[in-house]
């Protein structure tokens, strides 16, 4: 694009949109790891986790992002959290819920949620067979109400509380949920959330971000080890 000497524009300097291609990214890489690698009650591979880690947290944060542009727009007051902040936004939305348990996963990735694990090795499972499982800090209201300790799962869309089991289904999860948020901020004000139809990169090709999260959510369902992931779908 070429701009005229002189001209004035403006600028709303949200990164949300720009998270798109990096977790496109991320997506095609753990694509490539095997589901039995390394996967049992205690943990993922470091490979699967990491990547699955990195992902859900650019999730949320680019809803985050798209957040604070619709607050702009809409002249909203400063409200502490974001989640509070979509609440205020958006009291119609049917699956706050959700949201709130993609924020609740982001919260433990993000502050690093310490918990003591006790395990036994199982050489004829080569696996790690989980004996106890504590956490040691407090958790805010949102964890509180939304978190299954003894399952270590949030209760409705049953994500891995555990940091080393955030794995391909917690990610295709979180994704669906945060675009799903995404459009429908973006159906109420396309100008305020300008996050549709958002082309990304896969491979060769160039697809829509909303095809590329529905067809990792159903490949995420279909090459997760039931054996060591036994949680109904949602």
């Amino acid at each position: 694009m070429e701009f005229e000497s002189g001209t004035t524009d403006s600028l709303i300097t949200i990164v949300g949109g720009a998270y798109f291609q990096p977790i496109a990214d991320l997506v095609a890489r753990l694509q490539t790891l095997s589901p039995e690698a390394s996967r049992d009650e205690v943990h993922v591979s470091q490979r699967e986790n990491g990547y699955a880690a990195a992902i859900c947290l650019l999730s949320v944060i680019a809803l985050e992002s798209f957040l604070m542009r619709v607050r702009h727009f809409k002249h909203g007051e400063p409200t502490p959290g974001a989640l509070k902040m979509f609440r205020c936004l958006y009291p119609e939305y049917p699956r706050t819920d959700d949201v709130v348990e993609a924020f609740v996963v982001r919260d433990l990735l993000a502050h690093n949620h310490l918990w003591e694990v006790k395990y036994k090795w199982e050489e004829e499972d080569r696996a790690a067979q989980l004996l106890e499982a504590l956490h040691s800090f407090g958790g805010d209201d949102k964890y509180q109400d939304h978190v299954d300790v003894a399952d270590r799962r949030t209760k409705g869309l049953r994500l891995h509380v555990l940091p080393n089991r955030v794995d391909r289904r917690d990610v295709a999860i979180i994704l669906k949920v945060v675009w799903e948020a995404l459009e429908y901020m973006d159906t109420d004000d396309h100008t305020a959330c300008p996050a549709s139809p958002g082309f990304v990169k896969f491979g060769a090709e160039m697809v829509r971000f909303r095809d590329l999260v529905q067809c990792f959510y159903e490949w995420a369902n279909s090459n997760t080890d039931s054996k060591t992931d036994t949680s109904d779908t949602p």
